[in-house]
């Protein structure tokens, strides 16, 4: 009987040894014996082998057994994971809309509406409204209009004054009078009041004008009976002035300072410049790391962040000049920390370059 070799395992010792089995010749094999094909294996095995591969490699059958507590388990569990989702985006348009409405409520309340006044000059006296419309701290004044309401004795049937009137407002910082001449009917008048305060503290700036007078004055320069109301037409300062009704001659302190939403607004732009660097570090850092790809677009985004600074810092409310507290605080180290990542990221370009 022909002598025949099984094929053994044609890996030993690592995937590219194969073990070698010994050729016999053909007249050894006799007529009857088959014929060995590679590693040992007959050509009519090999080939039967293949055939019926064909009918045993199918697909596997679907799986039709009924859902188990495990495939249960899988479903909730991906439902609880999308109502996940849906809550914390409900939860963020919630938390949104939350700080939107409060920066309506501050900027409302800081805007809160004075009741008319009825107050009326007497007889043979003058009522006096200063209006503070204007906080100009770079130049420490205070401007305004001065409205002058003259009583019945003083006028004629038509309105018009019997008589020459003065206004004497202190401290001024033109020596401009204010005088309404016989025959007119009195009116507004600008005014500006020196007011000591200090810019360069913005946004936490104040402006106080101290020992403000003012007095009207008849012919010869005979006082006048003398009503002053102080009010304001300021938008994002609240200016107080004590009872703000005086009578002449006596003196008061006119008080300037932010409102609340004013405030609230500086502050959220400061945070709007400290936000910037943040976020391209964040990117730089990332990069040289090599735990991001370098991206040769994302330099122009660096520079467009780095000239972006200078025009937010020109639309400070009051326009505080250059070298106030908030230049050395805030805008000095946005621009340090937006060219320290700009330093960041061409380290990157260097070590991943090609």
């Amino acid at each position: 009987m022909a002598e025949t070799y099984r094929a053994r395992d044609p890996v030993e010792h690592g995937p590219h040894r194969h073990r070698i089995q010994p050729r016999r010749s053909r007249s050894a094999e006799g007529p009857g014996a088959r014929r060995l094909g590679f590693r040992g294996v007959s050509v009519s095995d090999r080939t039967s082998t293949q055939r019926c591969s064909r009918y045993t490699h199918r697909q596997p059958a679907p799986d039709s057994r009924p859902p188990n507590d495990d495939d249960r388990g899988g479903w909730r569990m991906a439902e609880t994971g999308g109502r996940r989702t849906w809550v914390k985006a409900l939860a963020i348009v919630a938390g949104v809309l939350l700080v939107y409405v409060a920066v309506l409520a501050v900027y409302a309340a800081g805007d809160s509406g004075d009741d008319s006044d009825t107050r009326k000059p007497a007889a043979n006296g003058v009522l006096v409204y200063v209006d503070v419309d204007a906080v100009n701290g770079g130049a420490f004044e205070i401007g305004g209009h001065v409205t002058v309401y003259a009583g019945g004795d003083l006028v004629d049937a038509r309105g018009d004054l019997t008589e020459d009137v003065t206004i004497d407002v202190s401290p001024m910082t033109s020596s401009t009078e204010l005088k309404f001449s016989a025959g007119t009917r009195p009116g507004t008048l600008p005014v500006t009041l020196y007011s000591d305060g200090d810019i360069r503290l913005w946004p936490f700036d104040s402006y106080v004008s101290d020992s403000v007078t003012v007095q009207a004055y008849g012919p010869g320069d005979a006082e006048l009976p003398t009503e002053v109301a102080v009010t304001d037409s300021l938008i994002g300062w609240h200016v107080t002035a004590g009872d703000s009704a005086y009578t002449g001659g006596q003196a008061f302190t006119i008080t300037s300072s932010r409102t609340a939403g004013s405030l609230t607004f500086d502050l959220a732009l400061c945070v709007m410049l400290v936000v910037l660097p943040v976020c391209t570090l964040f990117v730089s850092i990332q990069t040289v790391r090599r735990r991001r790809a370098f991206q040769p677009p994302m330099v122009t985004w660096f520079a467009v962040m780095l000239f972006a600074v200078l025009p937010l810092r020109n639309i400070f409310p009051g326009s505080p000049p250059f070298g106030s507290w908030v230049d050395y605080s805030v805008v000095l180290w946005v621009l340090g920390g937006l060219v320290a990542s700009l330093v960041f990221y061409v380290i990157a370009w260097w070590k991943q370059a090609p």
